[in-house]
């Protein structure tokens, strides 16, 4: 008898928690365990023009765990390349200057972020399926969109404490980063092969339909 209302309160004592859990939260698939970077994956991004000073590059990112390569393109059609190995750094920057453009401790931030954000619930943007998240985004007062396939972000949008707005898209590219690991992390390496992605990404990440959302 003792026993089984020990159970019964105990169960209470979840029910409990579980609800307060879903006030607070929305049930935040972050906080659950559903949301977490991906280790392997490559992405163009486009920070818009919204930004003061407005950033001089769209940037293409191929991510292997702690390994990264960036391929910049500038306003005048210029392009840069970083790569870092795991080790040490390679490209078109001195080694000083590299690291400053490590494209990945950002991204991890944002996730970190995410389990003390506010879970608003499953939009659909540009066609895709998302969490949406708003509150404090590692740094900046805004909303986030994470695509429930990719598990990537589409979408950042906010204001930072200077009030300047910050509006970040994103498309997840097919690239075969197993399959190319020693070409795509090659640091000897100066050749640029990212070049072909970057006139329909952008189109892609400007259209309309990242600015238009729908609830689910």
């Amino acid at each position: 008898m003792v026993n089984s209302v020990r159970k019964f309160l105990l169960l209470i004592l979840i029910a409990g928690a579980l609800y307060w859990a879903y006030g607070r939260y929305g049930l935040n698939p972050a906080i659950l365990g559903t949301i977490q970077c991906p280790t392997t994956i490559a992405w163009y991004q486009v920070p818009t023009s919204q930004v003061t000073p407005a950033p001089p590059f769209d940037s293409v990112v191929a991510m292997d765990g702690d390994k990264w390569r960036l391929e910049i393109i500038y306003r005048d059609g210029k392009m840069g390349m970083a790569v870092f190995d795991g080790q040490q750094f390679g490209g078109y920057f001195p080694s000083r200057d590299a690291g400053k453009l490590d494209p990945i401790t950002p991204i991890r931030a944002l996730y970190a972020a995410l389990p003390k954000a506010h879970y608003d619930g499953s939009y659909s943007l540009a066609g895709h399926p998302c969490w949406r998240f708003s509150g404090n985004l590692n740094g900046w007062t805004g909303t986030v969109w994470i695509d429930k396939q990719t598990h990537f972000p589409l979408r950042v949008y906010g204001t930072g404490t200077d009030g300047k707005i910050l509006d970040e898209r994103y498309v997840v590219l097919p690239i075969d980063i197993p399959g190319n690991a020693d070409r795509l992390f090659d640091t000897r390496s100066r050749a640029f092969l990212f070049r072909t992605y970057f006139p329909a990404a952008r189109n892609t990440a400007l259209g309309s339909e990242y600015t238009n959302e729908t609830a689910d």
